[in-house]
């Protein structure tokens, strides 16, 4: 939510623009923070946990002789067209469509063996890195490649100004769909070829059974974990550092190289992130305490969507109209206190019903039928 923050609030133009932002008190400290833990991290983390849960659900339709690929075509179907909705109506900045997309890409390798995976996930990162020289080398349309669009910045910042500052819903609504058809192919396709090595790898972590058996591998968790997750992120900070250290220190051959340390250092660090997780929940006190922020994840689809309709009325100039008119700590501190109200209001709200409300939509699209909402009043409890 953090890093979309940037999104909602129009700083992202700005940032593309390279005009004036306001930072505030703790401004600078917390942006470099968030850069460096997690821009890229959460989405990566969230990618190879959606193809997590595409292994479980293929693996407890076998237990129960269901069939899994029409429920598996439904599902991402059904997402699907909550992000369209969600794009058209909110914010184009969705992340739904492209998990859709990738999750019927990789639908294929859900019975893959590992030695299968392994060769497919080196070459999901060599096209991570390699796209964009593909689609110069085919001649393909400018407007797939974001250097064509940070050209113009400065008119994106103007016209984004002009219709999420300043216009009403139905002239931000307009230019959210030409962005989206236009900008946003960019965006997107840069979106599916850096989480698709994501998925790959929560593939080959579930068929690892490193999860499953999480208990009885302790020691590898934390080895992993330490081994993983302190060089990476020394890595991350360095190449953030590249931005401002002489380019010849750091890339030739158009930057690949840096670019394939950062990748895979990026990739190590979510894993790392992952196996820390998973260790704490195998402390009965940090298990106890994490618990707390189960109902938000059962509700992952809801919060998400619930952030997009808050904070771009928060933001825009048809609601609140706060665009462009805060700092980057006060936008982490209102960010943080709405994070916290999700979390109670999460847990209130399964306290009376069974799933979240666009869970609930989500799965009856799924099934083809309205399914059960409400639980019985005796389950009023969390």
């Amino acid at each position: 939510m953090q890093i979309n923050l940037h999104f909602y609030s129009g700083n992202i133009y700005s940032q593309w623009a390279q005009t004036t932002i306001s930072y505030g008190w703790g401004g600078k400290v917390l942006d470099w923070l968030m850069d460096a833990f997690l821009n890229g991290r959460g989405m990566g983390l969230f990618s190879l946990l959606f193809a997590v849960g595409l292994s479980i659900q293929l693996e407890r339709a076998q237990a129960r002789g269901a069939g899994f690929w029409s429920f598996a075509f439904r599902r991402l179907g059904a997402l699907t067209l909550i992000g369209a909705v969600h794009i058209l109506a909110i914010w184009n900045g969705d992340i739904l469509v492209p998990y859709a997309v990738i999750g019927l890409i990789i639908l294929p390798l859900l019975k893959a063996r590992p030695r299968l995976l392994y060769p497919v996930f080196g070459l999901s990162i060599v096209l991570s890195l390699a796209y964009r020289s593909l689609l110069q080398w085919i001649y393909a349309p400018g407007i797939l490649l974001w250097t064509h669009w940070s050209k113009k910045a400065a008119w994106l910042k103007q016209m984004a100004d002009q219709a999420y500052g300043q216009g009403t819903w139905w002239e931000a609504a307009r230019w959210r769909a030409w962005e989206w058809a236009n900008v946003h192919l960019s965006v997107n396709l840069m979106t599916l070829f850096d989480c698709l090595p994501f998925f790959i790898l929560g593939l080959i972590i579930w068929r690892s059974r490193i999860l499953q058996n999480a208990a009885s591998r302790r020691p590898f968790l934390r080895r992993s974990f330490h081994a993983l997750f302190w060089p990476s992120i020394l890595i991350i900070m360095v190449t953030e550092a590249s931005d401002w250290l002489p380019g010849a220190c750091w890339s030739f051959w158009g930057g690949i190289p840096i670019n394939l340390v950062g990748k895979l250092s990026e990739l190590a660090c979510v894993v790392s992130y992952l196996f820390g997780v998973v260790l704490l929940f195998q402390h009965p006190w940090w298990e106890k305490h994490l618990r707390g922020f189960a109902p938000m994840g059962r509700m992952s689809l809801t919060t998400y969507l619930t952030q997009s309709l808050v904070f771009t009325w928060f933001f825009c100039g048809y609601g609140a109209g706060f665009w462009n008119g805060l700092s980057v700590s006060a936008i982490f501190w209102i960010g943080m206190f709405f994070f916290a109200a999700q979390i109670l209001w999460s847990r209130w709200w399964l306290g009376r019903f069974r799933f979240g409300p666009v869970e609930w939509l989500w799965r009856s699209m799924t099934y083809g039928r309205w399914q059960r909402l409400r639980l019985p009043k005796t389950w009023f409890s969390i």
